[in-house]
């Protein structure tokens, strides 16, 4: 971020003696203050609002963006305010996005939450400037108190299993562990279970109320799967209500994913599919750049593909490790079991024959080290060496692999194409990880021991226990069934739907407040068509 000149100056004058980061921050501090009192002299005098540093400077230009709207004349949608400031934000300035559309915004909000997410840092907080003291005085929006509405600590009648799973994820995701898996922080992960089922408990009660109060028929909030917003999904899945639940996706900039009474990761592939129609050869070709980029091969007709996050480090062509070459030369059949990073929310709740990436990590192990006429590689995801973790499955699988000569692990930051070593191989693992449906759609068996979103496919063989899985490890070994050619199209027709439609680029490339614009003329034609949905104008599934 460029600084200007007069901060600068003005930091080395009050901190001339102080180490240089003390120093920046300061000349960071001086630099918003001076953007935030430029956008209230510019607001004031209806000049247009520049030089958007600071939250409350996106603020203001949204509010001078907006003018003077017409009375809503179209019907209330809730809008959950919660989890972070980058989403308590972007619901304030969806809020008004569908008040210039007519439509009539309440936001629903946690005071304890937010008080804690504006605690005053800076003077002016202390004077009611802060992000969320000024949106509260915007007259146009109704604002609901979650917290004034009757709690109660006890079970509401007929949830009581989803509270017991839901709080197992709710902890597992505040802890950045794995469900059922609290060895790493036992105390704190039975403290968290007991405040989680307690807090979901209370948010349905007052959730249920309050729907029923306001009679909302439409509601949009984060993620339903982490926090209240669990509690949020389910009480509008029983009640019949449309929720839209949403999440930044991470692999394509700027874009949103959302689910319809559902978390947002939990994609309706059967809808999305009927959706799709004809699998006609254009799709064909980006079904088969996606794969190719994958491998990390340079495309020349894949715009789509310029700003997709690749996670593979190096190119499938560059020479595996001479370790990795001698390992390959064993006598017997090779399987390549593929982890997700623990942390990642796409894993939560997808458990099956296993309760977590460890218990199913350190018993197929077992199975290897007993059976040592199979061969097994292990490969980290590579995203792990960098992900904010608490557990990294490749140092549990070498941990437990030490010393077994027919076990391979490949860390998560060794420079090599993991599609490299499916050329490899025999037989297919994984978690929920795409790199299962990328092996069947490769020619190889693959065994889930999870619910991946691909799983309605049946293009991968899917165990529900114990018992079975191990026995489909050998049964696959002996006799590989391998994806059918309608198996294949359909894994084809995932890629296509999940990688290049049903993301719409309705955020900003940074996911920040301070990029957002209310003025018609900066809406791209996907974030309209993004909006038209969450207010009914559109179908609940549609891709730009």
């Amino acid at each position: 971020m460029l600084l200007s000149p007069i901060s600068l100056f003005m930091a080395d004058i009050l901190n001339h003696n102080q180490p240089s980061s003390i120093r920046q921050k300061i000349a960071l501090a001086l630099d918003y203050a001076i953007s935030d009192f430029n956008a209230l002299l510019q607001f004031a005098t209806n000049r247009p609002v520049q030089a958007i540093k600071t939250s409350r400077s996106a603020l203001k230009r949204w509010l001078q963006e907006l003018e003077q709207p017409e009375p809503p004349h179209k019907m209330p949608i809730m809008i959950a305010a919660v989890r972070n400031r980058r989403w308590v934000e972007w619901a304030i300035f969806s809020a008004l996005y569908l008040l210039r559309k007519g439509y009539q915004p309440i936001i629903l909000y946690s005071s304890e939450e937010v008080n804690g997410l504006y605690k005053p840092q800076y003077p002016h907080e202390y004077f009611g400037q802060s992000f969320w003291q000024i949106a509260k005085t915007i007259s146009y929006l109704q604002f609901v108190d979650l917290d004034k509405y009757q709690r109660t600590d006890k079970s509401p009648v007929g949830y009581e299993d989803f509270l017991e799973r839901a709080a197992h994820t709710v902890v597992a995701y505040d802890l950045r562990l794995e469900e059922y898996e609290p060895d790493l922080d036992p105390e704190r992960y039975e403290q968290g279970l007991k405040a989680a089922h307690t807090m979901l408990a209370q948010n349905i009660s007052a959730f249920e109320q309050i729907v029923r109060d306001y009679d909302v028929k439409r509601f949009i909030s984060p993620s339903g799967l982490i926090g209240k917003t669990a509690a949020f999904c389910e009480v509008t899945r029983r009640l019949g209500i449309k929720g839209f639940y949403l999440e930044a996706w991470s692999m394509r900039p700027g874009h949103m994913l959302w689910g319809v009474n559902r978390p947002a990761l939990e994609f309706d592939v059967p809808g999305w599919l009927r959706v799709l129609g004809e699998w006609t050869d254009e799709r064909e070709k980006d079904a088969r750049d996606y794969m190719a980029f994958r491998e990390g091969e340079k495309l020349d007709r894949a715009g789509w593909l310029e700003n997709f996050h690749q996670v593979q480090p190096v190119q499938k062509e560059v020479a595996l490790p001479t370790e990795v070459e001698n390992f390959l030369k064993r006598p017997g059949k090779f399987f390549l079991l593929g982890t997700n990073v623990v942390g990642d929310s796409a894993t939560l709740r997808r458990g099956l024959a296993f309760r977590s990436q460890q218990q199913w990590v350190k018993e197929t192990v077992d199975f290897f080290k007993s059976h040592p006429e199979y061969n097994l590689i292990i490969r980290a995801h590579p995203d792990e060496s960098w992900a904010r973790a608490r557990v990294y499955l490749g140092k549990i699988a070498a941990q437990v692999a030490q010393g077994i000569p027919n076990i391979l692990i490949v860390g998560s930051e060794q420079k090599i194409n993991t599609y490299a070593l499916v050329e490899r191989i025999d037989v297919g693992l994984a978690w929920v990880s795409n790199i299962g449906l990328d092996m069947a759609l490769r020619g190889k068996p693959v065994i889930l021991a999870a619910r991946a979103n691909y799983s309605s496919l049946n293009i991968c063989h899917q165990p529900e226990t114990k018992q079975a899985y191990f026995e489909s490890l050998v049964r696959m070994a002996e006799h590989p069934v391998v994806a059918t050619p309608e198996q294949v199209r359909l894994g084809k027709a995932y890629h296509y739907i999940v990688f290049k439609i049903m993301s719409l680029e309705a955020d900003s490339p940074r996911y920040l407040t301070v990029d957002y614009r209310l003025d018609p003329a900066s809406a791209s034609p996907e974030r309209e068509t993004f909006y038209k949905v969450m207010a009914g104008e559109l179908p609940d599934l549609i891709y730009g």
